[in-house]
């Protein structure tokens, strides 16, 4: 209510004017008036709104004010699930949860496909060892063969030479898959 003079402001109805302020001739309810939020004069930003005698971000609904900025909980990556809850690197939220992007799958705190990964092939944790390659979710040789664990090159290993377990004695060499006097200067040895 906008009152004349003084001598109005002194004879108004103090009990209307509870838990109001005198601005610019104006009576006003500082804490919820867009231009005079919490003080005469102090007005709210455009995209805020005056809440209980502070100025604070309007959000769209569905989504929550984090920080001053407006965010989708069920899909920000900077505020999965809640305000400052942000998605390691690989993953996305959804519906407000932490998820590894299509195909991946959690191992140690880090998205990863168990197909591919040498340190999680097939499964997390399981390391390929030996000169082994993770194909398919498979610890397989790529080059070599599988003798024991270890991928071997049956055309010149000694203690796996022609098959696994065919080894060569001290004297001979692996050459090309069989055992063989070793050539001239050469010196014969596992």
């Amino acid at each position: 209510k906008k009152y004349r003079s003084a001598r109005d402001w002194a004879t108004a109805d103090l009990a209307s004017l509870e838990g109001q302020t005198l601005c610019n001739g104006v009576c006003l309810d500082l804490q919820n008036n867009h231009d005079n939020c919490g003080a005469c004069g102090m007005a709210c930003q455009l995209w805020e709104a005056c809440s209980v005698g502070a100025c604070a971000v309007v959000c769209a609904p569905g989504q929550e004010n984090c920080g001053g900025s407006c965010a989708n909980l069920a899909t920000d990556n900077a505020h999965c699930g809640a305000c400052g809850v942000s998605c390691l690197p690989g993953m996305t939220c959804n519906g407000g949860v932490c998820q590894c992007t299509d195909g991946q799958t959690l191992c140690g705190g880090a998205c990863t496909n168990l197909l591919v990964d040498n340190l999680n092939c097939g499964a997390c944790g399981n390391a390929c060892t030996g000169g082994k390659s993770c194909v398919g979710g498979q610890c397989a040789c790529t080059v070599g063969t599988d003798c024991v664990g270890v991928c071997t090159d049956l055309a010149s290993n000694n203690l796996n030479c022609g098959a696994c377990g065919v080894v060569c004695p001290n004297t001979q060499v692996c050459a090309n898959g069989a055992c063989a006097c070793p050539a001239v200067g050469t010196v014969a040895g596992p």
